[in-house]
This record gives structure tokens, C-alpha cells and sequence, in this order.
């Protein structure tokens, strides 16, 4: 059975967090947990960024060690930043904040940690430094962590996304992978006993270079038992992976989750769809109850009667409608127009917004009548002030700069011609 993997986030410097971290790390394994714990995890040589979000995405739940260090690094913070998302996606994802001596619940409640709200799950606090504090910290967490065991076995955000491009390899056998991996110098996580070797190959191509992923893509594309469909799928998620830091999109999910519909807006200073959609994307984990519509619309006069044409038409395309077979117009818009708002309240539907449409409060009507609906926003040139993000609930995601989105255009490009059917001659 699957060991529930737990992430330990710390800074350990100081004597007493070194011990702490360690004793836990033993603790919890012999609890039956997986631990995970960067200086024993890691792999050498590995993109380690990449490597840590992978474990972010794969662990069940998680421990932070909040010492004067922790507090003041960077990692710890982004550790922080994308756990807490993990718990908004997943309300039953176990985070437990442990303050080590010399921190209080009132340090987490400044700036940069007060908006991540970790205090509003449980803390305890260590009085004095020394082992056997240590080992009553150890033995506290053990004791918190326990009961959940048998509720954390199923499926990490990762371990789905491993599964389903695993299952697409599954065919070629292990020995073709193996030849794959050794010729391009990529080495595999240990082995464990609750996953396939397929499923350690794909962890491993979500820790290299895009360059790697690119020859990964042209060594496979020759085995007929590989659909071309599932390699172009599976090379989207590999480029996003590598693209897109889990820390840039951690406000999408609250805010596609907000109940005041007016305030479902979010904007990123990105020119292409493709970098939308990647975004959205590593946001929900890829999770295809997400579903994201690209808006075409250049704006005018008309701008929200223009989009609303738009989406009727989107959703007559999904759900197959044809107006000829109602009685009248009217009765087949109020048809379909219920079924678009059916769907936008049973799972998350994002509208890709190009930048012509510049004013999301154009758009009451769409979206009294579609109240399901969250609207992303491409703002690739100027900055936006923030008393109109403000004014308009726009939630701005930390930017990036210009030439990683050309950069990513241009890999996807050349990425995707590996695995194009040859030209007939």
C-alpha cells in the first residue's frame, strides 16, 4: 500500500532545529510515512528547484519547522506559498506549522507569512531548546499526524498526472525505457516498492532541462504502441512543468473559488493564449474538470455582446446544440444559456481574455447570467495601476519577464516538431 509522503519544510541551522528535523524525519517513517527531506532526498546532479516542486506536488501532506531561519528564508516561504495552495485545492490536505523556540504565532502573522494565514490550523510551540524538547516535538507531531494515515492514501495532485503518462508508456516495456534513459544520462529516483519503473522515468522527466524532454519526445515518437495524441499531451505537461513556477500561480484556485462572482478575475502579464492556458494548467494540476474557453473577441463598441455571442456559440459546440431544432431562438438561448450555467457551477470554467478587452466590468450580464465564470486576463504591454486592478477585483499574478514567454513559444515550437509525423516524400 501507497506510504503516505510527507513534506518537512525548514531552514535548519541552529543546533536544536537540526536535531528536531532529523528526529522527525526518522519518527515519521517509522510511523509508516514517506518523509521528505531535501538533504536526503534530493538526487545529485538533479534541477533541484524542479525536484523540490515535484515533491510539493506529490506529497500528502506536510510539516513546517518554523524557526528564526525558517522565517527569514526565501524557500521556506515559497515552500509555505505553494503548500497552502495545495490545502486550497484539497481542504483535507495536513499542513502542521510547528513554531520552534524563539518563534511566536504573532511572527506568522506579519508580513510575508500573514497572507498565507498558516496560523488558522493547528500550532504548538516548543519552550526550550535541547533533545529532549526536540523529542517531545517529534513525538507531538507523530501523534497529530497518525489518525490521518489511513485518509492520506489517496492520490497526490503529481501521482495522478505520474499515473496517466505512466499508463501511456506502459506498452513500450522497461528495457526500451532503460535504454531511453541511459542514452540520455537520465537517472531514475530509487525504486520504490509502491510505483513502476514507468512511473520513476516519467518523476525523472520532470526534473530536466527542456532540451532533454525534446530527445526524450524524438526517441519515443519511432514506437508504434505510443499515440502521437498522448506524446503531444504529455510534452505540454513536461514544458508546463518546466515553465511555469508552482509559486507564480498560487492565488488562481482562491480566486476561481471566491463566492462573489464579481471578483473572479485574474490577469498576468502574458501575450499568448498558450501561456494562459499553461498557467490555468499548472494551476489545477492539470485536473481536467477545470475547463478552460479561449475568448477571440477583439473588444469594439460591443465588447460583452460580442463575448456573450462567443460563449453561446462555445457552448453550443459542447453540448451539441442546433437552434433549428427549438421552437424559437428564444427558448434555445434560455436552453442554452442554463446549460452553460449548470456547468460553470459544477466545475471551474476560466475565460481566457485577450488584451482588447480591457474593462472586465463591461461584462455584468455574462456574468450575472454565467456566475460559475472566472475571467483571465492577458495584459502583455504596459503595467496596470493598482487602484484599477482594485476597483475592478483583478488579482494580478506575480509578473515575468517578457522574453521567458518568447522563450517558451519558441520550445514548444521545437519541441512539437520531434514528434510530428514524417512528410511523405
Amino acid at each position: 500500500m501507497l506510504k503516505p509522503r510527507i513534506f518537512i519544510s525548514h531552514s535548519a541551522k541552529d543546533p536544536f532545529a537540526e536535531t528536531a528535523r532529523d528526529q522527525l524525519f526518522t519518527a515519521l517513517a517509522e510511523a509508516g510515512f514517506d518523509p521528505f527531506l531535501d538533504k536526503r532526498r534530493l538526487q545529485p546532479g538533479a534541477r533541484w528547484s524542479n525536484e523540490l516542486h515535484t515533491w510539493l506536488g506529490l506529497c500528502h501532506g506536510a510539516v513546517i519547522l518554523f524557526s528564526a531561519d525558517a522565517l527569514a528564508s526565501d524557500w521556506v516561504l515559497k515552500e509555505t506559498t505553494i503548500l497552502t495552495y495545495r490545502q486550497t485545492l484539497d481542504e483535507k490536505f495536513p499542513i502542521l506549522p510547528v513554531l520552534l523556540p524563539g518563534v511566536q504565532v504573532a511572527d506568522l502573522q506579519k508580513p510575508p507569512f500573514a497572507a498565507l494565514d498558516v496560523t488558522a490550523t493547528q500550532a504548538f510551540k516548543v519552550e526550550a531548546p535541547g533533545d529532549a524538547t526536540a523529542s517531545d516535538l517529534v513525538t507531538r507531531c507523530v501523534e497529530l499526524l497518525s489518525p490521518l494515515l489511513p485518509q492520506l492514501t489517496s492520490e497526490s495532485p503529481l501521482q495522478k498526472i505520474e499515473r496517466i503518462l505512466a499508463s501511456g508508456l506502459n506498452n513500450i516495456g522497461r528495457n526500451n525505457l532503460e535504454q531511453v534513459a541511459g542514452a540520455l544520462n537520465i537517472e531514475l529516483p530509487p525504486w520504490q516498492p509502491d510505483e513502476s519503473y514507468t512511473q520513476a522515468f516519467v518523476r525523472a522527466l520532470f526534473h530536466q532541462e527542456i532540451g532533454v524532454i525534446e530527445q526524450v519526445m524524438a526517441q519515443l515518437v519511432p514506437y508504434p504502441v505510443i499515440n502521437r495524441d498522448f506524446l503531444s499531451r504529455m510534452l505540454d505537461i513536461l514544458l508546463t512543468v518546466y515553465a511555469i513556477d508552482p509559486s507564480l500561480v498560487t492565488p488562481i484556485p482562491a480566486v476561481v473559488r471566491c463566492p462573489q462572482y464579481e471578483r473572479r478575475n485574474v490577469a498576468v502579464n502574458a501575450r499568448f493564449m498558450s501561456t494562459g492556458e499553461m498557467f490555468i494548467q499548472r494551476a489545477c494540476w492539470f485536473d481536467a474538470r477545470w475547463t478552460v474557453w479561449r475568448a477571440h473577441n477583439r473588444g469594439g463598441t460591443d465588447a460583452a455582446g460580442n463575448l456573450l455571442s462567443e460563449l453561446r456559440a462555445w457552448g453550443a459546440r459542447l453540448y451539441n446544440l442546433d437552434e433549428d431544432e427549438f421552437a424559437s431562438a428564444d427558448e434555445f438561448y434560455d436552453y442554452l444559456d442554463a446549460k452553460i450555467a449548470s456547468l460553470t457551477r459544477d466545475s471551474p470554467t476560466i475565460v481566457l481574455v485577450p488584451d482588447k478587452i480591457r474593462n472586465l466590468g463591461l461584462v455584468p450580464a455574462i456574468r450575472s447570467r454565467y456566475e460559475g465564470l472566472t475571467f483571465f486576463l492577458l495584459r502583455p504591454k504596459e503595467a496596470i495601476d493598482e487602484q484599477v486592478l482594485k476597483s475592478a477585483y483583478i488579482v494580478f499574478l506575480e509578473p515575468f519577464q517578457p522574453e521567458l514567454e518568447e522563450q517558451w513559444v519558441n520550445l514548444r515550437g521545437a519541441a512539437r516538431k520531434s514528434i510530428e509525423p514524417p512528410k511523405p516524400s
